[in-house]
């Protein structure tokens, strides 16, 4: 993920403060509900697009707001699969049978 030493460009920075609007509902369809909050996917993506050197490539408005509706997706799916992991249900866990005292 990106850090704030990390330089970004700031053409494409612009472009997508002034399509955010649009990027939220195109987002919106795909997010799905769990621990996440969309909030923070959007703010995870803003930043990694922001600092991707393949987005700074990207010449035209409707392809770099694909290729950030693209990596919402990518970011959401990470973000689940990484917290499919750290999350511990009862019934995967085993335990101990001991014996009853008497």
């Amino acid at each position: 993920m990106p850090t704030r030493d990390k330089p970004y460009d700031a053409r494409v920075a612009s472009t997508l403060a002034a399509h955010h609007d649009e990027l939220r509902r195109r987002c919106r369809r795909h997010f799905r509900r769990g621990v996440l909050q969309f909030e923070d996917i959007m703010q995870e993506t803003m930043l990694f697009v922001m600092c991707d050197s393949r987005a700074a490539m990207i010449t035209g408005t409707a392809a770099l707001l694909d290729y950030f509706v693209y990596k919402f997706k990518m970011i959401m799916f990470q973000t689940l699969k990484r917290n499919r992991k750290m999350m511990t249900y009862a019934d995967n866990q085993k335990t101990v049978q001991t014996e009853p005292d008497d």
